[in-house]
């Protein structure tokens, strides 16, 4: 009987539904949520035309907390992987203010980066050297809770760029980000979105709009998590000719590229091949419950794009990652929950975030 009541409340919480009277009191108390996402991530190796003063984020954002409690969020105009600010890769900070933090407890509980931001009135310049040019908008972050109330935590990040060009290598229009951690109505929430527009990558491949998305939900025990995650595309073209990447790779009129035309795929792959250029898919979207702990846990992981310049330069490009995650437990649950995440994602998370500590439970 116990368990049928249990098992209820869960599946009217994932629903977002009102608690019953009875279940009012009934509170997480146990909770662990991350979201973090981006548009664009690139990898220059040492070179002319792509020098690159490190790997780097487009308008990262993450969002992230716990029930000590405590909450963290990071945005940026475009964030180094190496280095929590441009020190850490070389650039003296009055040079670069492109990435802001916020945490709870501690400060700054709010900041804001980039345009406004008070201590530096312009706009954030690109690493000295770098082929970097556009104009940098502006990122904002918040972090907040009570110690009396862990369910009040919460964190929130924002990200927005306006024109980004490296040289005659890669443009992007626009592009926005964000991330949020927060419970609401007994349910643990973690979301993130990045989009990015008008792109175009070696004056070959244009990308409309790239967008990545996910979010994780828990209302506490091992059943009570759901989420979901995905990269989608818009009017993608490669020499002006409309191509679509699928998880099986490139694809031209609805099939694959060695399996169209050849009057449709030779002036793709002759453009393609002039700039060096490959595309791949990389692991399709996906959403993971571990079966002991309850955690749940979203990615999307986007397509790669590498080009190399006439020397032999190479550039990386990955458009559209992002992942949730949430674990959560209630005092009445018969399973007690022990949140254990990974630490060697090779993608958003541990390492490639810019001075990014995770919050272990009972810290």
């Amino acid at each position: 009987m116990k368990r049928a009541l249990i098992a209820a409340l869960v599946t009217g919480l994932i629903a977002l539904a009102p608690l019953p009277a009875s279940a009012e009191q009934s509170r997480l108390s146990v909770f662990d949520g991350y979201a973090g996402s981006h548009s664009v991530y690139m990898q220059g190796r040492a070179n002319s035309v792509f020098a690159l003063p490190a790997d780097f984020f487009v308008a990262p954002t993450f969002a992230e907390l716990n029930s000590q409690p405590r909450a963290q969020g990071y945005a940026a105009t475009f964030g180094f992987p190496l280095a929590r600010n441009a020190t850490g890769v070389g650039v003296p900070a009055p040079e670069y203010r492109g990435q802001c933090w916020a945490n709870y407890p501690g400060e700054p509980n709010k900041d804001s980066c980039g345009l406004p931001a008070r201590e530096f009135p312009q706009a954030p310049q690109a690493p000295s050297g770098s082929p970097l040019t556009g104009r940098m908008s502006s990122a904002v972050v918040i972090a907040s809770g009570d110690q009396a109330d862990p369910e009040a935590t919460r964190a929130e990040s924002d990200a927005a760029w306006g024109e980004l060009k490296i040289a005659d290598v890669l443009r992007i229009g626009t592009n926005v980000s964000h991330s949020a951690s927060f419970v609401k109505d007994g349910v643990l929430h973690a979301v993130t979105n990045s989009r990015a527009q008008d792109i175009t990558v070696g004056e070959v491949l244009h990308i409309g709009t790239v967008e990545a998305m996910a979010e994780a939900s828990h209302a506490g025990g091992p059943d009570g998590g759901k989420g979901a995650a995905h990269t989608d595309m818009q009017n993608v073209t490669i020499a002006g000719t409309p191509v679509a990447i699928g998880p099986g790779g490139l694809m031209v009129g609805g099939k694959a590229i060695g399996e169209a035309p050849d009057a449709v795929a030779d002036p793709i792959l002759a453009a393609m091949a002039k700039h060096k250029m490959t595309i791949e898919p990389l692991e399709p979207a996906k959403v993971a419950q571990d079966p002991a702990s309850g955690l749940i846990e979203a990615t999307t992981s986007g397509f790669r794009v590498v080009m190399f310049s006439p020397s032999g330069d190479k550039l990386e490009l990955i458009f559209g990652q992002a992942t949730a995650r949430a674990a959560a437990t209630r005092a009445e649950d018969d399973v007690p929950l022990g949140i254990v995440f990974p630490t060697d994602e090779p993608t958003m998370t541990q390492a490639a975030l810019p001075g990014r500590r995770r919050f272990e439970l009972g810290e």
